[in-house]
C-alpha cells in the first residue's frame, strides 16, 4: 500500500514538474555547450597528459557508443586553435569558452530547482543588484564547468589505474571490480550534482541515498539506451547529422534517469521534513498539556 502511494506521488510530481521537457531542454543546451566544453577539456588535458584525450574517447565509446564517440572525435579534431592564456585576448577567449560551456549547467540547475521545489523570490531589486545577481550566477556556472572538468579528469585517471590493475581480466573478480568502480564514480558524481547544483541543498544523507538509486538506474539504463539506439534507425535517418542526433538522444534519456533520481531524493527529504514537523507538533502539544496541568 505504501509503495503504491509513493509511486502515485512520484508519477504526479514527475508530470507536474514537466520532467520530460527539462530533459529535452538539457539535450538542446548540451548541443550548444558541447564544443566549448570539449575545447576546455582539450586545453586542460593537454597540459597534464596526452593520453587523457584517448582515454576520454574510449570512455565515451563504452558509455555512449561509437556514434557519440565519432561526434566527440570530430569536435576535438576541429578544435585546433587554443587561446593563448598569456595574452589578454587569450584570457577573454577562455572566459568566453567558460561562459558558453556553462549554459548546460545553468539549465541543469534550473531543472533541479524545479524538481526540488525551489521558490523564486521576486524582489524590487535595483539595476545594479540585478546585474550583480546575474554576474554571480554566471560565475557560479563557470565554476561548475571547472569542477566538472576536474571530476572528469580524476575519473579518467582512476579508470586508467583500475584498468591497468585489473588488466584485460574477464574473470568474475575483474568484472565485479570494474562495475563497483564505475558505480562508485557515478555515486560520487550524482551526490555532488544533487547537493551543490540546486539553490536548495539537500542533506548529504539524502543526496547520497538518491545518488545510489540513480547510479543503479544509470548503469542499467545506459545499457538499455545503447541497445535501443543500436537497433533504432536514428543514425541512418538523419544522414550526416546522425552522430549528433544519437548523442542528443543519449543525453535526453540519461537526463531522464538523473531527474528520476532527483525526484526520489527530494521525496525522501520531504518525508524527513514531514516527520520533523509531526514530532515538533507532538512536542508542542505535550508541552502545552503539561503546562496547563
Amino acid at each position: 500500500m505504501e509503495l503504491r502511494k509513493n509511486l502515485a506521488i512520484f508519477i504526479d510530481r514527475f508530470t507536474e514538474k514537466h520532467t520530460t521537457t527539462w530533459a529535452s531542454s538539457l539535450a538542446f543546451y548540451t548541443a550548444l555547450s558541447l564544443a566549448p566544453l570539449l575545447v576546455l577539456f582539450l586545453i586542460v588535458s593537454s597540459q597534464l597528459s596526452p593520453d587523457l584525450q584517448n582515454n576520454f574517447l574510449s570512455e565515451v565509446n563504452s558509455l555512449m557508443g561509437s556514434e557519440a564517440a565519432t561526434t566527440m572525435t570530430l569536435i576535438l579534431q576541429n578544435a585546433k586553435s587554443r587561446p593563448d592564456l598569456t595574452s589578454f585576448s587569450g584570457l577573454i577567449s577562455l572566459a568566453t569558452l567558460l561562459l558558453s560551456a556553462s549554459l548546460i549547467f545553468g539549465e541543469l540547475r534550473a531543472a533541479l530547482n524545479s524538481i526540488f521545489h525551489v521558490e523564486t523570490v521576486v524582489s524590487d531589486a535595483t539595476f545594479l543588484k540585478a546585474t550583480w545577481l546575474f554576474i554571480k550566477a554566471r560565475i557560479f556556472q563557470m565554476g561548475l564547468v571547472l569542477g566538472f572538468l576536474f571530476i572528469i579528469i580524476v575519473s579518467l585517471v582512476a579508470s586508467t589505474i583500475i584498468s591497468s590493475t585489473v588488466g584485460g581480466s574477464t574473470d568474475a573478480v575483474g568484472v565485479v571490480i570494474n562495475i563497483l568502480a564505475s558505480a562508485g564514480i557515478y555515486i560520487f558524481l550524482f551526490s555532488v550534482l544533487f547537493h551543490f547544483i540546486p539553490e536548495k541543498r539537500l542533506p548529504w544523507k539524502r543526496s547520497v541515498q538518491g545518488s545510489i538509486i540513480t547510479a543503479f538506474l544509470f548503469i542499467i539504463g545506459k545499457e538499455l539506451i545503447s541497445i535501443y539506439l543500436g537497433h533504432s534507425a536514428i543514425s541512418s535517418s538523419y544522414g550526416a547529422a546522425g552522430s549528433l542526433v544519437v548523442l542528443l538522444a543519449w543525453v535526453y534519456y540519461s537526463a531522464m534517469i538523473i531527474f528520476v533520481g532527483a525526484h526520489i531524493s527530494y521525496m525522501l527529504h520531504s518525508k524527513d521534513l514531514l516527520k520533523s514537523e509531526a514530532l515538533k507538533k507532538t512536542y508542542l502539544a505535550t508541552t502545552t498539556a503539561s503546562s496547563s496541568t
